[in-house]
């Protein structure tokens, strides 16, 4: 296992034997004073042409990696008709998160204040998906939307509301922004495979979902 794993391990473990010791089942717990190792993040590198090149001809790519400007463009470009187009831009130039943008209501969403709240998100639990509390404090925020953005959001909103005349009875009145073509919400695996498939069809190197965003200083900034 990863360091990373036996942390998240260790940290189950010895919140259980709290909870343990707080029952008096247990005088003390085991877990505390246990040895761990120290995992290191691996830090995101920009898919260069260099490492790009590198790829195509032998398949190597780095842990954690990013596109270019360019790169991210021309994906969003290639994907402008895309039934879910507004959630890959939200995802490369807002940095919302899978479970966040399953997670998404149109009572988050103020297109006349330009404004997205992240309040909740959709995550995976017990075999099943849940909606609850973004990841951390930090997550839940407010944030101002800017034009380009809207109108991807206005087109998204109209097409959903295209298909849901033609699901008729099948429809879903969820709430929720990004939907199945009945209008039932999305689960967060679905919104990671679909984007592989995407990539992949692209010919871009390969990214994670999460991945999508380059460098704050390098984001586009004129509309694709």
């Amino acid at each position: 296992m990863s360091p990373a794993t036996v942390v998240r391990i260790h940290a189950t473990l010895r919140t259980a034997l709290n909870a343990a010791v707080r029952a008096r089942l247990i005088p003390v717990n085991p877990a505390n004073g246990a040895e761990l190792p120290h995992p290191r993040r691996p830090h995101p590198v920009v898919w260069t042409a260099g490492r790009t090149a590198r790829w195509q001809q032998a398949g190597e790519r780095p842990a954690v990696a990013v596109w270019t400007e360019q790169q991210l463009a021309t994906f969003l470009t290639g994907l402008a008709q895309d039934r879910l187009y507004a959630a890959w831009w939200l995802a490369a130039l807002r940095g919302l998160r899978r479970g966040e943008l399953a997670g998404l209501r149109w009572t988050d969403v103020d297109l006349q204040a330009a404004e997205l709240t992240v309040a909740q998100q959709r995550v995976h639990a017990d075999g099943r998906v849940v909606a609850g509390p973004p990841k951390s404090t930090a997550s839940c925020r407010v944030m101002a939307l800017d034009a380009e953005t809207i109108r991807a959001l206005m087109r998204h909103r109209e097409r959903q509301e295209e298909l849901s005349t033609t699901a008729g009875t099948r429809r879903q009145h969820s709430g929720y922004v990004f939907t199945t073509a009945t209008g039932a919400p999305l689960r967060p695996d679905y919104l990671t495979g679909r984007f592989r498939r995407l990539v992949a069809a692209s010919g871009q190197p390969s990214i994670r979902l999460y991945g999508t965003a380059p460098p704050p200083w390098r984001w586009p900034r004129t509309p694709i």
